[in-house]
């Protein structure tokens, strides 16, 4: 059915979606008029902290990932906003979001890796006990060893339109 949504959301998901205009045109199809079509993804470079780390200390391990992704669509300024126009979004907006993750150890930081989604957890997911514990070690080191909590952070392209 058309326009029967308040809103419509697509968070962290376009570099994965195999056709990202149609995806935009959809939401914008299922949302009301006056209704909010929003998006956010990492910003690409040096603007999560986690999954630069994750990467940096994996390239030590396996030097072939220092050129895994190569750079992913949707994760520049501009690149959504450019998306949800050309699906006919109307008054897009587009900002930056700031995250800040703590966690207790380094325990607090490694088990969530262990069952990522994405590119983190396909490595995961490949890797064999006896890598993932190399890894597990090349990420403490590259935390100093944290035995308190520590604060890692991230930034977000976010995007509405309506």
């Amino acid at each position: 059915n058309d326009d029967v949504f308040d809103a419509a959301l697509a968070q962290l998901v376009l570099p994965f979606v195999s056709d990202a205009d149609r995806v935009a045109r959809e939401m914008r199809r299922v949302v009301r008029e006056g209704g909010v079509v929003a998006a956010c993804m990492w910003l690409d470079g040096a603007s999560m902290q986690m999954t630069d780390l994750f990467w940096e200390a994996a390239s030590t391990i396996e030097p072939a990932l220092r050129d895994r992704e190569g750079s992913m669509p949707y994760r520049k300024q501009g690149e959504i906003a450019a998306l949800w126009k050309r699906a006919g979004l109307l008054n897009v907006q587009e900002a930056s979001l700031e995250v800040r993750a703590t966690y207790r150890d380094f325990d607090d930081f490694w088990e969530p890796l262990l069952t990522a989604a994405g590119p983190i957890g396909a490595y995961m997911a490949s890797a064999d006990d006896e890598r993932r514990a190399a890894l597990r070690e090349a990420c403490r080191g590259r935390l100093g060893n944290p035995q308190q909590p520590f604060e890692l952070t991230g930034r977000a392209c976010a995007v509405c339109g309506s």
